[in-house]
């Protein structure tokens, strides 16, 4: 399904759709040398969307980008030029057609970071801080390395009250910029009420 743009007017369906992207994380391809980034939306505005950009390349003025963004039910895909880049945050006005795709992965929203802790096999906990979360997982920054094992118990401390469950940690590395760990689990048990409590944190 694709939505038209016109002038760097976006059809109101899509408008709607792109509204609801702050805070959710998107890709981006350089249409010149098919470099690759990632990023945060931001904002997204009378055809301009803007984008915090994670990346080794500077982005340019009057450079066109290939960009996927993740709605929370649907991927979107669009052409779109920058129109001013300060440090990481780049403005890009659409230039094509928005295509609607489906999601081939659980679109992840960005959060206020949370507190808490994962059991280890050692019986200890580690701390953690949640910065982005999803329907079936969330992403964490810890100043520990967080050992890739089997399922175990998981403490969120959210602003709608704690929040138990089981999950998996799936990846943990060391991001030598932040100067801590970065992992992500995937989450596979939790009870009734803190399915409710992340069905709040995913509404933002």
């Amino acid at each position: 399904m694709a939505a038209g743009t016109s002038s760097g007017r976006v059809h109101d369906r899509t408008r709607l759709l792109l509204s609801s992207t702050a805070q959710r994380r998107c890709r981006l391809q350089g249409l010149q040398d098919a470099s690759l980034h990632n990023g945060w939306v931001l904002s997204f505005d009378a055809g301009v969307i803007q984008v915090e950009v994670n990346s080794k390349r500077v982005i340019h003025h009057g450079e066109f980008l290939y960009l996927e963004v993740s709605a929370a039910k649907v991927l979107l895909t669009f052409i779109a030029y920058v129109t001013s880049s300060t440090g990481s945050t780049i403005s890009l006005q659409v230039s094509s057609d928005v295509e609607e795709r489906k999601l081939t992965s659980d679109s992840r929203l960005r959060i206020r970071p949370i507190d808490g802790y994962i059991n280890s096999s050692c019986g200890d906990k580690k701390k953690i801080s949640v910065v982005d979360v999803s329907e079936s997982g969330f992403g964490f920054v810890s100043e520990e390395s967080v050992e890739l094992e089997g399922l175990r118990g998981i403490l969120l401390l959210s602003a709608y009250g704690a929040i138990n469950l089981q999950g998996e940690v799936r990846h943990s590395h060391h991001d030598k910029e932040l100067s801590a760990y970065r992992g992500g689990v995937h989450v596979t048990d939790m009870n009734r009420v803190g399915r409710a409590r992340w069905a709040r944190l995913l509404g933002g």
